[in-house]
């Protein structure tokens, strides 16, 4: 989870993998839309 702490502290910028990697471990998916702040965001799955 170091990983995680260091992109919220802003420590790394994350990658399209590292997003994608994050969203499979966390069983959701990631909505990435450039035109809203944040650019992207989990969404979990339906049931």
């Amino acid at each position: 989870m170091e990983e995680i702490e260091r992109i919220e502290e802003s420590g790394v910028d994350p990658t399209l993998e590292l997003i994608e990697s994050l969203a499979v471990a966390m069983h959701s998916g990631a909505l990435i839309d450039p035109r809203v702040t944040p650019e992207f965001r989990f969404e979990g799955r339906a049931a």
